[in-house]
């Protein structure tokens, strides 16, 4: 937490680390005040929802009939795998310090506390719209409903919160962030079709990972 709050104090030297220049990006107040204001109100209501929900019982488990899922989703229900959850962390985290190459190019490094701040918002806001959702909507997730599945990994409150994937969409708003960001400050180069593709690629390993570790409906990663 302690970026948050170091990118929070940075947004108090907006008039000193304005852009000038061609950089396309520039800091406002009142702007990122209120998307940061929104981001924290949003993690701080998911934190207080979350902490008011129980996690399924056992007669509830039991209960848990494969055939009310729709037919969409039904066919994550037989899948469980660690390797591709470790997977879809593994690719979550490459991306991350993937997006760390923008710091490369010296003229979004000299603009480093702005593009930060944007970094930070982004995080802010998709960690918390999906920390809220999750408790909301309580969805079980795909495993639950899986016999295979040892019945301690079912009687965790995080196997009630399917929707929506809070990975495939954090990993979504690093990658699309990236892209956007290298797209803007570099309007001609011929690498803009690779940089988005990988944007879109990212995200596509994620959802697929997740739904083959039997942690999401495909609905879920594709809201995600």
């Amino acid at each position: 937490m302690n970026i948050w709050v170091l990118h929070f104090i940075l947004l108090f030297f907006v008039p000193t680390f304005s852009c000038f220049g061609q950089f396309p990006y520039r800091l406002n107040p009142t702007t990122d005040y209120s998307l940061i204001g929104l981001g924290a109100l949003s993690l701080t209501a998911g934190q207080i929802i979350s902490n008011n929900k129980e996690p399924l019982t056992d007669a509830e488990i039991s209960r848990l009939d494969p055939q009310s899922v729709n037919s969409f989703d039904r066919g994550a229900i037989n899948n469980y795998s660690s390797s591709s959850n470790t997977l879809s962390e593994a690719v979550l985290l490459g991306t991350g310090l993937s997006s760390l190459t923008l710091l490369a190019d010296k003229s979004i490094r000299l603009e480093w506390v702005t593009v930060g701040v944007m970094g930070m918002e982004t995080m802010m806001l998709t960690y918390g719209f999906a920390g809220v959702t999750k408790p909301a909507v309580l969805r079980t997730r795909p495993y639950a409903y899986n016999s295979t599945v040892p019945l301690e990994r079912k009687q965790e409150l995080d196997a009630r919160y399917s929707f929506y994937s809070r990975t495939t969409a954090v990993t979504a708003a690093i990658s699309f962030f990236a892209a956007k960001v290298y797209a803007d400050t570099h309007p001609n180069s011929k690498w803009k079709p690779v940089v988005w593709g990988g944007a879109v690629v990212l995200p596509i390993i994620t959802s697929w990972a997740k739904v083959d570790a039997g942690e999401h409906f495909k609905t879920d990663v594709i809201a995600g």
